[in-house]
């Protein structure tokens, strides 16, 4: 039994020694760029463009504004998270010209691997503000999603203070 044994063993280990196993460590979205003191009415059109990593489900954003932010009302609120957030529903693609690869994407949609996602903060975002031509010249989809809240003041402080901001 024991020779049985050992020789299981022996071809187990030598299996190992012929296949290489890969483990892919799953990477973690990431903010690559935050539009802070916007162009036409401020706090409609401010954005948060995020880099995909390995992919997520929108349903799992989160976005947790500083407290002076959050005033004035639930319209002014957190995304998904803390007391009386404001949703996500499918953004508003007719905010940006310059880019005919824009996906309007509400919550429950997987977005896959390194993906671009832009988070509108407010549901109130106007037409043509930006020009996304830079952002999607590389011709893969980018996908928008927003608020569901309409805000009555900016989501960051546009300046004033000192140090850093997280």
């Amino acid at each position: 039994m024991f020779q049985i044994l050992s020789s299981r063993v022996a071809i187990a280990l030598g299996l190992l020694t012929f296949f290489s196993i890969e483990l892919s460590v799953a990477q973690c979205p990431q903010i690559e760029a935050i539009m802070i003191d916007a162009c036409g009415t401020e706090q409609w059109n401010e954005f948060v463009i995020i880099h995909s990593g390995g992919g997520f489900n929108t349903s799992e954003i989160e976005l947790d504004f500083d407290p002076n932010n959050n005033f004035a009302g639930q319209q002014n609120n957190d995304i998904n998270i803390n007391a009386n957030p404001c949703g996500l529903t499918a953004g508003n693609i007719g905010a940006y010209t310059g880019c005919s690869n824009l996906i309007a994407v509400g919550p429950g949609v997987n977005i896959p691997p390194n993906a671009i996602v832009v988070l509108q903060t407010s549901a109130g975002s106007q037409p043509g503000t930006y020009n996304f031509s830079n952002l999607c010249g590389g011709g893969q989809c980018v996908f928008v999603i927003s608020s569901t809240c309409v805000r009555t003041g900016g989501a960051f402080t546009n300046g004033g203070g000192n140090g850093t901001r997280t």
